[in-house]
Parts: C-alpha cells; structure tokens; sequence
C-alpha cells in the first residue's frame, strides 16, 4: 500500500461522479400522481414541426395517418411536459404512433417516437424510439418490444413481431380520438399504481417520488441509458447544410427557452445528500486509514466537517434556509441550489466561510503543538487542506472568490489566477523536497486541466458575444439568446452537439446576471484573500514536512513501519495459522488423534499446546530446505530417519579430534555456563522433529514435567545448538520468507 492506492482511490472516488449524480438527479425527480390525456388542438411551432416532418414522412409510407394532437392534464399541473404529441394511427393493424419533439436539453438531437398496441385483457405492447423509463414498467401491463431504433421502420417491425408472437387477431382496435386517450389514460394511471404496489414510487403529496432504497438499482440503469443515448446521438450526427443550421438555431431557441421557463428541481432529503456525501468520502479515507494509519483518516474527515460546518452556518447566517449538499468528494459539500438567487458579495463570504476557520485553526495549532505529534499533525492537516482550497481554479473556494470579486471579467482573471497557482503550488511542493504528500494536490491539478480547453472556448465565446451584442438591451432576453447562438455556430465545429451549445449559452445567461460589488468591497475582500493565499503558501512547505514525517515518508521510515507492522501481525498468529501461511496447500489437513496419541507416547509426556494445534492444522510442514516439520507418525528416532548419520558423526568427530572422547557438545542452561556434552549413541536416540536449514531438528528428552526442548543438530561441527520452540521456528521462517528482519522485533 503506497501513495499510488491513495491516488488511485481519488480517480476511482472521481470516476463514480456520474453515479452520484444520477442518484441524487433520481431523488429529486417528482412525478404527477395522476396523468389525464385529452385530444387538443395542434400548436407547433415552426421549430418542432421541422423536428418531427422525417419521422411523420417515414410513418406515411409504412401505412399511418394523422389522427388527432394531444395535450396533457397532470396533478399537479406544472409536472405535465411542454411539448406538444401527435398521435398516428394504422390504417390495417392495430397500432398508434406517438410521436413528441425532443423531451429535454440532454437528448435535444432525439425525436420521441412511441407505439402502442393493447391486447384484450389490457396488456399495452409498447416501443419506445428512447430509452425514457425511469423506473421498468409493470409487466401486468405493458410488455416493451424494444427501442432505441435506427428507424421507424425497424421499431413499426419489432412491434409488428412482438404483437404477432402476443396473437394479433387478440388486439384491441383503435378508435376516434377520444376513445384512443381514455384508453392510454387509464394504461398511464394503472401503471403509476402497479408501481407503487412494487415498490418503486412513493406518494408525496400531489406527487410521486422514487423510493429511496430503489435509487441506486436506478443510478446504474440510467447511467447505461446514458451511454447508449450518446451511441445513438453519434449514429444520428449528419451532414451541416445551411438549412439544417437555421434548424437547429430555432430549435436552440425553443429547448433553451423551455428549459429555462421549466418547474425547479424538487428539493432532495438532506438526509440521503449528507449520506451520499460521507459514502463518497470512503474510497478516498480507506486507502488514508491504511496508509497513514486510522488517525490521519479521522482527521482528513474533520477538517472536511469543519469546513462544510463553516458554510452551513454562513449560510444560515445570511438567511438561507433551502441549502443543497453536492455529494462528491472533494469538490462537493454544503451550497446554494442553483435555481437560488445570491449576490457576489454573499458568494464571496461563503468562500472565505468554507476555508478561513479552518486555515486559522490549523495555523494556530501546528505552531504551538509539540513536534511529531498528533496536534502536530491535525494543524498540519488542517493547514494544507484549507490552503489547496484557496488556491484559484476550479471546483475550490479560491476560484468562487475570484468569480465574486470580478464577475465581469471573471474568465480572463481565472486562466491568469490558475495558472498562477499551479505554479506557486510547483514551487511550494519543490521547497518541500518534491514530498509524496503534495501527490494528491497534483492529481487535482491534472483533473482540473481537462476543463482547460473549455475554459478558454467559453472566454473566446464570451469575449466575442461582448463585441457583436454592444447594442443589444441586457433586457431583450430572446435576442440576446439568439445573438449567442449564431455565434456559436460560428465559432463550434458542426459535429459540436446541441446539449454542449446550450450548456454554454446557460453559463454565459448566468455570467450576464452577476453584478458586480462596490469597489471598496472588492478591494478588501482581493486584500483580504491575497494575505491569505500568500500566508498559506509560505506555510505549505513546513505543512508538508510535517505530514512527511507522519506519514513515514522516506524509505528507511516506511521499511521500519513495514517491518513493525509485519511484526505486529506475526506475535497475533498462532503456530496454526503459522503453518496456513507458510504452507496453504489445499490437500493438507491435520492429524488424526491416534497419531498424536501415539506421538505423545513417544515422548513420554503430553503434547505442549503450540504443538498439538499445530498438528491438528498440517501434520507436517514442507517450507523448502530452510524448514521441514515432519508428520506425527514420522517423528521417530533420528537414526531410524537417518541410519546413515550415526557413521558419518563418528567419523567426523575421530576426525577432527583425535584420541578424544566421541561426544557432541551442545548448549545447555547450567550455572556454570559451561556446555554439555552428550554421547553420540545418546544423540541419534532423540526424536527427529523436523530440519532448519538441513540441520536435524531433535526432541531433548527433559526430565519428567518440563517442556519440551528443541535443539538443532550441526553433523559437520558435531554441535547441538538450542530452539526457543516450534512457534519461533515457524516465525522466524515467515520473516525469511517475507525479508522482515528479525531485529523488528527487538
């Protein structure tokens, strides 16, 4: 575990931000609780017509005419869509055609095309040309044939298909108007209620939300939607003919406007943001807690919470009371929902709000804590979180502080502060001696650099849209609007997509509705956050040496916390779980309690309890030549094991010693301190336990009572050398094996 796993948790934390907001995009969807469907009159407009003439041409040539235009009564009334449905009907088969101009800025290239076919006992078998259900339909009435079609007619051939495979003498006949909405009301209603009985909506109110314990099911389902809508968008993307552009500008026109005059967003359960956003912070806090250790993660957590609790109360400070939490890690945390109206200078203080206690308090208590302490590393943390927060690009506090301070201006003024930054933030990370702990810091500054490019096309769109509007009135809203998008045909490549043209004209209406604030005040606040900004870059660099030395940062540091911990985890293992880890072959079991029963006859005196469970775990241990422990029927004499070795002592005993008596020294616990010696008839008595490194492992018969006692047999010197125990023969081979040191555990 290094610091790439904590990289690595950031891109992952990153990575489930779709998700996220999908989610939280779910919980805040409202749904009417009653849909009534009614025939009325056709008001196209020239835009929406245009959209849906090649879908009303291809439905003419596969036998469907015109029936009737539909308007929508919902409760309550301002969940009913604003675009207007043409119903189609076959003139042979029992089918009906819906068809409905592009439903909302995200799928602005896609016409909606329906069909429906009802079966007696009221089954509905339906198409859909988009990928539209939030929630899966009850299969009690509906039976989906497919969507997402490359065509008209291959959706009219799947329905076709399904209905003849359902029976199609069975199906229902459509009639007049009026009887053709009765029937798809009655289809919406029964389907809002079977969805309730399942479980997926719950009853607000006049409203219907989607239950909570659905959310994440539905997250993932609409994120593969997503996906498959941007396929469809890329196979839909034609040739740019000027007529096709004087199309798509009116309709920007009317999906901008639409979405803007659109009911706000429904507010989402604090309960499920705060949850929402504590769940994002763990793919970042776990790698934390096993890098650094549980306190380092606790206190990464409390420097967060003190800066959303510094918003929080900014907030209700300057009266806020609808508060939003953007549940991402990071970049999220305690706002203003977007549809809330704020002036720059209340933007400004809720920057300074999120970052300015927390930066003092950090100061303050890295400079009178002890060193290398734990007050020593909160100051730190504290310190170098609120710092990366002040500096000027986006999602941080610094960049909605340079926003307030210069709406006007605010895109030139933030591609100099950024780059600014990076290089300060360069130079603060050298003079700490390129630390590890400046690694999380530069991946935000990678991820941020992706949004570059659409910086600087949104400063050139903004810059230009200042020069060729000059005569407009800031009032005249739908000239202004239409100014910006025949800009942007000029200045975006023709593949660019309709969803990107309005997204940018959205930020641009924002950016004219910023006012500025009096000069005093900007001149205090750029005084106040330059001190500020300046002071915790001077203090980073101490900042990070800090957090270096808590965070064993060099490499005899991080080997000598290793090793600790390595031991750590040793002196908690049994010699059961010894001999798993150092011999996990499945086909190893234990042995049986006759062969222990035997073995402890052999001994003359009951198995310690270190040995039995080892026994009970592997009967025996194969850890290549450095440890062999033989099998409990196995352990028998070591001239039964070895009949050869008893020779070859004695020969290398005459050898070396001459005329001597033929005894073997070993070690052994007297008073004296002087070493034993023991017959080598004596010797090749004991029993063999095992090996260390080639060298006979021997049972020391002990006198009744006593434990027992290993030595190891040295047959080229002639010398028994003392084992603490079979525990320790089992530790000290995992630490050979894992290259622990055996100081470690000094």
């Amino acid at each position: 575990m290094g610091w790439a796993a904590l990289l690595a948790a950031i891109l992952i934390a990153c990575a489930l931000t779709p998700w996220v907001q999908w989610v939280r995009a779910l919980a805040a969807l409202r749904l009417p609780s009653r849909i009534e469907r009614r025939p009325g009159p056709s008001r196209l407009q020239a835009t929406v017509q245009a959209c849906l003439q090649p879908y009303e041409a291809e439905l003419s040539s596969l036998g469907f005419v015109h029936s009737h235009a539909t308007q929508f009564h919902s409760t309550p009334r301002e969940l009913a869509p604003w675009q207007p449905v043409q119903v189609w009907r076959h003139r042979q088969v029992p089918v009906i055609a819906e068809l409905m101009a592009p439903v909302s800025a995200a799928t602005p290239e896609l016409v909606q095309l329906t069909m429906y076919a009802e079966v007696e006992e009221g089954l509905m078998v339906a198409s859909l040309k988009l990928p539209l259900w939030t929630v899966p339909p009850s299969p009690r009435w509906c039976k989906p044939a497919g969507d997402l079609f490359a065509s008209v007619k291959a959706q009219y051939e799947a329905q076709l298909a399904l209905m003849q495979d359902e029976g199609l003498p069975d199906f229902l006949p459509w009639e007049g108007p009026e009887t053709i909405e009765a029937r798809l009301s009655r289809y919406e209603q029964r389907q809002l209620e079977a969805l309730i009985e399942a479980g997926w909506l719950v009853s607000e109110g006049e409203t219907l939300a989607i239950a909570i314990r659905r959310l994440p099911l539905l997250a993932a389902q609409g994120m593969r939607r997503s996906v498959r809508l941007r396929s469809a968008l890329k196979r839909q993307a034609g040739a740019s003919t000027p007529s096709a552009r004087a199309a798509r500008l009116e309709q920007c026109l009317a999906l901008f406007v639409a979405g803007r005059a659109g009911a706000a967003v429904a507010q989402v359960p604090l309960a499920l943001q705060w949850g929402l956003y504590l769940a994002s912070w763990l793919p970042i806090l776990l790698p934390c807690a096993l890098l650094a250790g549980p306190r380092f993660a606790l206190l990464l957590m409390l420097g967060v919470a003190v800066q959303e609790a510094g918003r929080w109360a900014c907030l209700q400070r300057l009266g806020f009371r609808h508060i939003e939490v953007l549940p991402l890690p990071l970049i999220g945390g305690v706002r203003l929902p977007e549809h809330t109206r704020s002036t720059t200078r209340q933007q400004a203080l809720l920057a300074l709000a999120g970052t300015l206690p927390g930066l003092l308090a950090g100061v303050l208590v890295w400079a009178l804590a002890p060193p290398a302490g734990s007050l020593e590393l909160a100051g730190a943390t504290l310190l170098l979180l609120n710092a990366a927060c002040l500096l000027p690009f986006q999602p941080l506090d610094g960049a909605a502080l340079v926003e307030a301070l210069w709406p006007a201006r605010r895109l030139q003024l933030r591609a100099v502060f950024e780059v600014l930054a990076v290089l300060a933030g360069l130079g603060a990370w050298g003079a700490a001696g390129w630390s590890l702990a400046g690694l999380p810091l530069a991946a935000l500054w990678g991820l941020r650099a992706l949004g570059w490019r659409p910086l600087w096309r949104q400063l050139r769109f903004e810059q230009q849209h200042r020069a060729v509007s000059a005569g407009l009135e800031r009032r005249d809203g739908l000239a202004l609007a239409r100014q910006g998008f025949q800009l942007l045909e000029r200045l975006l490549p023709a593949r660019a997509s309709m969803s990107q043209r309005l997204r940018m004209m959205d930020t641009l209406v924002s950016h004219l509705r910023r006012k500025s604030m009096p000069r005093r005040q900007v001149a205090a606040f750029a005084v106040l956050y330059g001190l500020l900004l300046l002071g915790a870059l001077a203090l980073a660099p101490g900042g990070w040496r800090s957090m270096s030395r808590a965070f064993a940062d060099d490499p005899a540091s991080a080997a000598a916390d290793a090793a600790a911990r390595a031991e750590a985890r040793l002196q908690d293992m049994d010699s059961a779980a010894l001999a798993r880890a150092l011999d996990p072959r499945l086909e190893a079991s234990g042995a049986a309690e006759l062969a222990l029963s035997s073995l402890a006859q052999r001994t003359g005196r009951p198995l310690p309890a270190e040995v039995r469970a080892f026994y009970l775990a592997r009967d025996g241990l194969d850890s290549g030549p450095e440890l062999v422990l033989l099998p409990a029927s196995e352990v028998q004499p070591l001239r039964d094991n070895k009949p050869r070795l008893p020779g070859r002592l004695v020969a290398g005993l005459r050898e070396r010693s001459p005329g001597a008596p033929l005894r073997i020294v070993g070690e052994c616990r007297r008073a004296d301190e002087k070493p034993c010696e023991y017959r080598v008839e004596a010797v090749v008595s004991w029993l063999q336990v095992g090996e260390v490194h080639g060298r006979p492992v021997l049972l020391h018969p002990r006198p009744e009572g006593e434990d027992w006692r290993l030595v190891s047999l040295d047959t080229e010197v002639g010398f028994l050398a003392e084992e603490q125990g079979l525990r320790e023969l089992l530790q000290r081979r995992w630490r050979e094996r894992r290259s622990v040191p055996a100081s470690a555990s000094d």
